[in-house]
């Protein structure tokens, strides 16, 4: 009963998983899933960052810190309770062995591979907001930094629309997958160990270990975006408070006559940020979502620990 949930539940996230990324990579290509081509040279320009992204903020942190591990506890499993299960055949059972190891890691690979990529596409975003931040230090053409950030608020909106019904999905069948985890195990009359519940443990990790890669990434790029407004905030009382010429600022009328200083409310109004059918991912969802597990926990574990044990 334990290992056929845990299948299923393995399944479903690399089916959603391997969906979003094939629609997407078959629809709009490499360079335009990972938004590096938006703008003229801008791949060049970074290209140096966005292999440092790849190679070691990703793909690298996925398959050593995480992947391998796993992999290890999953074949300790495999291995121990193959010896206490031993059918008649050696051969049946070290063919049952290796397709559960492969086809573990197959479906595992799959779905962290899609939080990397998601993870991966957020990062290259930052290297811009980074970019765009360090604007306000070389330049003072206020036109230059409108145009600059609704660039960058199209493509977090593009972003956020191609990934909404991957993260809303990944977050319920997660949610759901954990629950029923706690009921199963909380709720067992037997024993519980490391034999007949260590997947569990395992594919608890690699779904938490997803989502936690998900929210991280999304709600870091949100607050990068937030903190736009704060810089044109400062960078705009600095230009206020010192004898600049208006005209310097690119600022003159169509008669050539100078205008007067524009607030920067545009970049306060319009932070931008990741977000899943209007919700914002940053550190107010993420608390909320915080309390909504934690609830869910405490019902489980009243439903199982208390009752049970009248």
């Amino acid at each position: 009963m334990f290992e056929l949930f845990v299948v299923a539940s393995e399944v479903s996230l690399a089916v959603v998983s391997l969906a979003c990324v094939s629609v997407n990579l078959r629809k709009y290509g490499v360079r335009r899933f990972l938004f590096v081509d938006h703008d003229h040279g801008l791949l060049e320009k970074f290209r140096d960052q966005y292999s440092e992204k790849i190679q070691v903020g990703s793909f690298l942190l996925l398959a050593f810190w995480w992947i391998l591990p796993c992999l290890v506890v999953k074949t300790a499993r495999e291995v121990i309770r193959s010896l206490y299960t031993l059918q008649d055949s050696l051969w049946v059972s070290v063919a049952t062995l290796v397709a559960s190891i492969v086809s573990w890691t197959y479906l595992t690979t799959i779905f962290l591979s899609a939080c990397a990529l998601f993870n991966l596409v957020c990062n290259f975003q930052v290297i811009h907001f980074e970019e765009f931040g360090r604007l306000f230090e070389r330049d003072v053409d206020v036109m230059h930094f409108l145009e600059e950030h609704v660039c960058l608020h199209y493509y977090l909106s593009r972003i956020s629309h191609r990934f909404r019904i991957y993260l809303l999905l990944i977050f319920l069948f997660i949610s759901a997958s954990q629950v029923v985890t706690l009921f199963q195990t909380t709720g067992y009359s037997g024993k519980v160990n490391f034999t007949n519940a260590g997947d569990f443990a395992v594919s608890s990790v690699v779904q938490v270990v997803g989502i936690i890669l998900c929210l991280h990434s999304a709600s870091k790029i949100s607050h990068k975006a937030q903190a736009i407004a704060s810089l044109a905030s400062k960078w705009h009382a600095m230009i206020t408070c010192t004898s600049i010429d208006p005209s310097q600022l690119g600022l003159t009328n169509g008669f050539g006559n100078s205008q007067a200083m524009p607030s920067v409310t545009y970049l306060q109004g319009n932070p931008g940020g990741i977000t899943i059918f209007g919700w914002t991912v940053d550190r107010g969802l993420i608390n909320t979502i915080f309390f909504i597990e934690l609830s869910l926990v405490l019902f489980v574990l009243g439903k199982t620990i208390v009752f049970s044990t009248k």
